[in-house]
């Protein structure tokens, strides 16, 4: 059955980069063609041979594309097969170093081969790296035992011999620092992994904290250092248009509260206070904002809302609350709640607002509690 790989887009991202890597590793092959087409100018070779040496790089270049496009190289522990690549890119200079009649031009071919090993170096760790050195080298001594067996009136074994030793000794250092670098490399990545995950946790931790700054640890409502923030805010909001936008406050208190402790003990009047808040922010829009004021207190910022609008939230929300059911205290308990009410009045003190619409709160309990009364 054939296998089915998932794209995603960090799956195509990353295809992505490898074509591109890919068309940037031919122009280490446009080099190498440039330097096949003066040896053959210099009548090092024949010219079919400049001829296979494109087609062969052709052929490999499409394979590999294929490959990266068809996503078959994603069922490989590597997938972007550097190594594999690496390897294949030398055999088309062999095939043009065999036909090489000149120690000159074998000798130069085989300098600009290692070409395509420069990428390895950036992704293949030591030990691949040595598999790559390696293999160049074992592959050039065949190819020299090869000669030397088939055309032994061009070469000469000495300097092929010190031409070989140069180079092993080449690769094998540049595996070395290739693979010191590319250990500096890995630990630098999970370094920055490491960073960003802790970044990530810091960033959460600060979120909770600014939560919990921002919180009534109880009700869960905002307390009064973030009120004055909103409160700040919606008066420079208010006071910045063309045309006044209307900011209006609801001060509200719970009936006989202290009753409900002094009976019912102070975990059910904690118990009512979660859900009058809970019941209060629920009724709200997104734009306004509750925050309890201390004690039973809370205070509603109502902006784009004239004193008539919040009068008629709050005369809402005071039939809600008078309908909640208390189970867990009691279960015949009702409360009730009195509003008082302020619309914000441009150049006035935020404090002078808020200080009448706590006036018009208890003008609405000394008429009886359970009612809204405006300033």
């Amino acid at each position: 059955m054939a296998l089915r790989f998932k794209e995603t887009p960090t799956n195509a991202a990353r295809q992505t980069l490898r074509i591109r890597t890919l068309r940037m590793s031919a122009t280490s092959y446009v080099g190498v063609f440039g330097l096949v087409g003066f040896c053959w100018y210099q009548d090092a070779f024949p010219l079919r041979v400049v001829f296979e040496y494109g087609l062969m790089v052709l052929a490999l270049l499409a394979a590999f594309y294929v490959l990266f496009r068809s996503n078959l190289n994603l069922r490989f522990p590597d997938p972007s097969l550097t190594l594999l690549q690496c390897c294949v890119a030398f055999l088309p200079t062999l095939w043009v170093i065999y036909w090489a009649d000149d120690f000159s031009a074998r000798a130069a071919l085989l300098v600009i081969s290692t070409l395509p090993a420069l990428y390895g170096v950036l992704a293949l760790d030591t030990r691949r790296l040595l598999f790559l050195a390696a293999f160049y080298a074992t592959t050039y001594a065949l190819l020299m035992t090869t000669l030397w067996l088939q055309k032994p009136q061009q070469i000469n074994p000495s300097a092929e011999a010190t031409v070989l030793l140069a180079f092993t000794m080449v690769m094998l250092q540049s595996a070395t620092v290739g693979g010191f670098i590319s250990g500096l490399r890995q630990a630098l990545r999970q370094r920055n992994t490491k960073l960003q995950t802790t970044m990530g946790e810091l960033n959460a931790a600060l979120t909770e904290l600014n939560v919990l700054a921002s919180r009534d640890a109880l009700t869960g409502a905002f307390n009064r250092r973030h009120l004055y923030a909103v409160l700040t805010e919606e008066v420079v909001r208010c006071e910045r248009g063309r045309k006044q936008a209307p900011l209006s406050l609801c001060m509200l208190d719970i009936d006989h509260f202290k009753q409900v402790n002094d009976v019912h003990g102070h975990q059910a009047g904690d118990a009512i206070l979660c859900k009058v808040a809970a019941t209060t922010e629920q009724s709200l829009r997104c734009i306004d904002s509750c925050a309890r004021y201390g004690g039973e207190e809370f205070l509603l910022v109502l902006p784009q809302t004239p004193l008539e609008g919040a009068h008629t939230v709050a005369e809402r929300l005071r039939v809600e609350i008078a309908a909640l059911k208390f189970p867990e205290v009691a279960a015949d308990l009702k409360v009730t709640i009195s509003v008082g009410v302020a619309q914000y009045v441009e150049g006035e003190l935020i404090d002078a607002t808020i200080a009448r619409a706590d006036a018009a709160l208890y003008a609405a309990k000394h008429a009886g509690r359970n009612r809204v009364a405006m300033a």
